[in-house]
C-alpha cells in the first residue's frame, strides 16, 4: 500500500505496526452495517494501485475498496468481501489478484465478484507479479509468497527482513525492490538474489519498459536498467517521492507527491530522462499508476482518479461537493435538511442525505459545529466564528463578543449554548444575540449535549460541566483524564466520547460510568436516533448500541476520521476528513410508528415529526398538570406515558392520557412507542422525549405594611416594597405619592419613580420627607401608590400604603 509506504518513508513505522493491531473485528448483516459513500464519488477511501486487464481497469484501496471500470471514467464499487486495505493488484493468466495487509489476497475472473484466499501470513502484502506461470506477492519483513494456480499460496525465503514494497516480471526474471534501495532478482520466484545499488533511498514500485525496467522511490529517485543488473540514477527536483510509474504511447509517467508534501506529483518524459512537471492544480497525492486501452489512469488519496490520453492533460473522475477536500467537522438535522458545516468554512446541505449542495457564504473561518431549533441553523467555529440561517443557504455572520475556537454547539431550554476553548461558554435565545458565561474551568470544552434538562459539556482532561439554564455550570467528576470529544443525549442516557475508546454514560449528567468500547481509536462524533445510539471515530470507526452499555462495531467502508454524525430522516449521516459522508439504510423500526403527539393546550417545538425524538414546551404557572395525545400506526400498539422519571401509565392512540403533575421549572415526559426489528434485532422501545417547562408563579409586588406611621420631628420614613413569587428575574414598578389631608410640599415632599429589582432581590426602600414646621397640627395623612409593574409581574393586594404624620407637640 503507497500509504504504508510513504509512512515508511516518514520513519513513522511503528505508528502503522500499532494500528495494525486495534483494528477490530466487524460484525455484518444488520442495518447499521449498511452504509453508502455520499462524498466523495466513487469513494472516500484512498486508493493504492490501480490495474488494467480484460477491457477493465480495477483500482484498489482502504478498507477493502475495489473500483471497477470500463472506460476509466464511471466507476462502480465492488465487493472485496474484506476490510483489509488492499495494496496492490495485477491481472495475469485470466486473473485479478488483490493483495493487502494482514496477509489479504482476494482473487476475481471479472473484476466484479472476489474471493478470499488463504495467505497464510498476517504480514502485509504490497505488490504482486505473475511469471513463467507463478504468481509472486512480497511485502513487509521481506515476506514473498508464490503460487501456482493463485488460490494456494507458499513462503520463500527472501533472505532480507527489509520491507519489500513492488515487483515486476519481464524478459524472464522477477525483480523486487524496497527499503534502502534493495533490489532482488529470481527467474523462478523462489530463489532471490541481492543486487547491490549505492543508494539508501526507498524504492516503491517497480515495472518494465521498451526493453527496460524503470523503480522509482523517494526524493524523486528514478533507476533505469536493461538487465536488473547495472543500475543508472538519477533524482528529479520537487518531487519528495514517486510511488508508481508506467509508459504508453511512448511517454514514461511517474507519479508520486510533491516536496512540499501537499499535493500530488506527475511528471512525464519522451525518453525517460528529461523529465517535465505534469501535475494538474490542486491534485492530491497519487499513489498508483497504469496504462491499457491507450489511457493512462492514476489513482490516489480520498478516492482521487485522474485520466489521460497523453500523460500530459489530465482530467479529474473524482465527483466532489466542493473543491475542499478539507475535513467536514459537525453536522446536524432540521427542518427537513442535513446541514454539515468544516473546517475550511465549508457548508454543505442536502434534503436527503445523498445529493449535497455547497453552500459556503464566501469568505469564512472554519467551522467546527452546528445546531438546528425554531427555524434557524446555527454554525459556530475559529475565532468566536457564528453564523446563522433560516434556509441553510443564506448566513449572516453574528458578534460572539469572543474570540476564542468555538467546537460545539446544542439548543436546549430555549437557548442555544455553545463552547470551545479556555472553557468558553455563550448563550443565546435566538442565535443572533449572544451573552459570554462563566464556565469556571479554563479546560478545551469540545461538544455539548442536551436531554432531561441538562446540558453537559466535555472537554480536556475529562471534564465534564453540566447546567439547567447555560447559564450556572457545575464540573463533575469523569473518572478519567482523557479528553472528551463528543457528546449526545438519547432514552434518558447521556453518552460522551474521547480519546483511547472512551465511552461514559450516565442517568443524570453527575454520576458516569465507563463502558468498554472494544477499541482504543478516539471516538468523537456521538448521536441517538430510533433506539440507539451510534458514535464515531478515527479509522472510519462506527460503535452501535441500544443501552448504551454494549457496544457493537459496524463496518463503515471508509478508513477515513469521522467526526460528526446525526440523525434524521430515519437515518445517520457521518461525515469527517477529506468532506467523507457516509449515509446509514433507513433504520426500519417493525410495524409501530409514532404518526401525531400533541398536547392539549400547549406547542411542541419543533414541530412534530416521526423521527423527532425530543421536543420541548413553555407553560403558564396557572397550568398544573398537562395531557398527552400520541397516534401510533397501529392502533393496537401499548403506547405509555410518564412524567419525571415516574410510572408508566398506557394511553390509547388518538387519546388523551391521564393528567400528568407538572412540576414548578423543567419536567420531563417520556412518550414510549413499542418496536420491533431494533439494529439489536431484539424487540424494544423507541422514547419520544418532551421538555415542559412550567413557569414559576409571576412575581407579585407590594408594600410590606398597609400603613406607617411617622412623627414630624423625626423628618423621614422608610417605606418597603417586597415582591414574592417569582424572583429569578428583572422587576420593575412605578410609584408616586399623593395628597391627603396632608398636603404636598408643605407637609410631605412628593416623591414618583420607578423602582428595578435585580435576580433575586425581593426589597426595595422608598425614602418619604417629613418637613418640620412650628404649627401644632393633628394627624395627617398621605398615601403613595404602586403602578405598571414590568411583563411577568403583578401588584399584591398592597398596591398602595397609607401614610399617618403625627405632630410631637400635640402629642405632649
Amino acid at each position: 500500500m503507497k500509504m504504508l509506504r510513504r509512512r515508511f518513508t516518514f520513519f513513522v513505522v511503528t505508528v502503522i505496526v500499532l494500528l495494525a493491531g486495534i483494528i477490530p473485528s466487524y460484525a455484518y448483516g444488520e442495518p447499521l452495517d449498511e452504509w453508502h459513500i455520499r462524498n466523495p464519488l466513487p469513494t472516500a477511501n484512498d486508493l493504492e494501485e490501480v490495474t488494467y486487464g480484460n477491457g477493465q481497469y480495477v483500482a484498489v484501496g482502504e478498507s477493502g475498496t475495489i473500483l471497477l471500470s470500463s472506460d476509466g471514467v464511471n466507476w462502480s464499487v465492488q465487493d472485496s468481501g474484506i476490510q483489509s486495505d488492499l495494496n496492490g493488484i495485477g491481472y495475469f493468466n485470466g486473473t485479478y489478484v488483490a493483495v493487502g495487509r494482514e496477509g489479504a489476497i482476494v482473487t476475481s475472473n471479472d473484476g466484479a465478484s472476489w474471493t478470499i484466499r488463504p495467505s497464510g501470513t498476517v504480514k502485509a502484502l504490497h505488490d504482486i507479479a505473475f511469471g513463467n506461470g507463478i504468481f509472486v506477492t512480497v511485502g513487509w519483513d521481506g515476506t514473498i509468497l508464490t503460487s501456482a494456480d493463485g488460490v494456494s499460496w507458499q513462503s520463500q525465503a527472501s533472505g532480507t527482513e527489509n520491507f519489500i514494497a513492488g515487483i515486476s516480471f519481464d524478459n524472464g526474471t522477477f525483480v523486487a525492490v524496497g527499503n534502502s534501495g534493495m533490489i532482488l532478482t529470481s527467474s523462478d520466484g523462489s530463489a532471490w538474489q541481492k543486487r547491490s545499488y549505492d543508494t539508501l533511498e526507498m524504492l516503491h514500485e517497480l515495472s518494465y519498459h521498451n526493453g527496460g525496467y524503470m523503480a522509482v522511490g523517494g526524493l524523486g529517485t528514478i533507476l533505469t536498467s536493461a538487465d536488473a543488473s547495472s543500475w543508472n540514477s538519477q533524482s528529479i527536483w520537487g518531487v519528495s517521492t514517486f510511488f508508481d510509474a508506467a509508459a504508453g504511447s511512448g511517454t514514461y509517467v511517474a507519479v508520486g507527491v510533491e516536496r512540499d508534501g501537499l499535493g500530488g506529483a506527475i511528471r512525464t518524459s519522451n525518453d525517460g530522462v528529461n523529465w517535465q512537471d505534469s501535475t494538474p492544480a490542486g491534485v492530491n497525492w497519487l499513489n498508483g499508476l497504469t496504462y491499457g486501452s491507450d489511457i493512462y489512469v492514476a489513482v490516489g488519496n480520498s478516492g482521487t482518479i485522474l485520466t489521460s490520453s497523453d500523460g500530459m492533460d489530465w482530467t479529474n473522475r473524482t465527483q466532489r461537493i466542493s473543491d475542499s477536500r478539507n475535513r467536514l467537522s459537525g453536522i446536524t438535522y432540521g427542518g427537513g435538511i442535513y446541514a454539515a458545516v468544516g473546517l475550511n468554512g465549508d457548508i454543505l446541505t442536502s434534503s436527503d442525505g445523498m445529493v449535497w449542495t455547497s453552500r459556503k457564504p464566501g469568505a469564512s473561518r472554519g467551522l467546527t459545529d452546528i445546531a438546528y431549533a425554531n427555524g434557524t441553523y446555527v454554525a459556530v467555529g475559529m475565532m468566536g466564528t457564528i453564523l446563522t440561517s433560516g434556509d441553510g443557504v443564506n448566513w449572516t455572520s453574528r458578534s460572539s463578543g469572543t474570540s476564542n475556537y468555538l467546537r460545539g454547539v446544542i439548543y436546549g431550554n430555549g437557548s442555544f449554548v455553545a463552547v470551545g476553548d479556555y472553557g468558553t461558554i455563550l448563550t443565546s435565545t435566538d442565535g443572533a444575540g449572544w451573552t459570554v458565561r462563566t464556565s469556571g474551568t479554563a479546560n478545551q470544552l469540545e461538544d455539548i449535549s442536551f436531554g432531561g434538562g441538562t446540558y453537559a459539556a466535555v472537554g480536556g482532561g475529562g471534564a465534564i460541566l453540566t447546567s439547567n439554564d447555560g447559564v450556572s455550570w457545575t464540573s463533575q467528576s469523569s473518572g478519567t483524564t482523557d479528553t472528551l470529544m463528543g457528546a449526545a443525549f438519547g432514552d434518558g442516557i447521556y453518552v460522551a466520547t474521547g480519546l483511547n475508546g472512551t465511552i461514559l454514560t450516565s442517568s443524570n449528567g453527575t454520576s458516569w460510568t465507563k463502558q468498554s468500547s472494544g477499541t482504543s481509536v478516539y471516538l468523537c462524533g456521538a448521536a441517538y436516533g430510533n433506539g440507539v445510539y451510534v458514535v464515531t471515530g478515527s479509522l472510519g470507526t462506527i460503535l452501535t448500541s441500544s443501552d448504551g452499555t454494549n457496544w457493537t462495531t459496524r463496518a463503515s467502508g471508509v478508513s477515513k476520521s469521522l467526526t460528526g454524525i446525526t440523525f434524521g430522516g430515519s437515518s445517520f449521516v457521518a461525515v469527517g476528513e477529506s468532506e467523507t459522508v457516509v449515509q446509514s439504510e433507513p433504520i426500519q423500526n417493525g410495524t409501530v410508528q409514532l404518526t401525531g403527539l400533541t398536547l392539549p393546550g400547549a406547542t411542541l417545538s419543533p414541530s412534530f415529526a416521526p423521527d423527532t425524538m425530543n421536543y420541548e414546551t413553555h407553560v403558564d404557572n396557572s397550568i398544573t398538570s398537562i395531557k398527552v395525545m400520541p397516534t401510533v400506526s397501529d392502533s393496537s400498539a401499548a403506547v405509555q406515558v410518564r412524567v419525571n422519571g415516574g410510572d408508566y401509565v398506557s394511553v390509547a392512540s388518538g387519546s388523551a392520557s391521564a393528567a400528568l403533575s407538572l412540576n414548578v421549572g423543567v419536567n420531563t415526559v417520556d412518550v414510549q412507542v413499542p418496536v420491533t426489528g431494533l439494529q439489536a434485532r431484539t424487540a424494544g422501545n423507541n422514547t419520544h422525549t418532551i421538555m415542559v417547562i412550567r413557569d414559576a408563579a409571576p412575581a407579585k409586588l407590594e408594600f410590606k405594611a398597609s400603613t406607617y406611621n411617622v412623627v414630624e420631628e423625626t423628618g423621614r420614613i422608610d417605606v418597603k416594597v417586597v415582591r414574592s413569587g417569582n424572583t429569578g428575574n428583572e422587576a420593575s414598578v412605578q410609584y408616586e405619592s399623593s395628597a391627603g389631608t396632608a398636603a404636598a410640599v408643605k407637609d410631605f415632599t412628593p416623591v414618583s419613580g420607578v423602582l428595578k429589582f435585580a435576580p433575586g432581590e425581593t426589597v426595595k426602600t422608598i425614602r418619604l420627607s417629613i418637613p418640620d414646621d412650628t404649627l401644632i397640627e393633628y394627624k395627617e395623612t398621605f398615601s403613595v401608590r404602586l403602578s405598571n409593574p414590568s411583563p411577568g409581574a403583578s401588584l399584591g393586594a398592597q398596591a398602595s400604603t397609607e401614610v399617618y404624620i403625627f405632630d410631637q407637640d400635640h402629642l405632649r
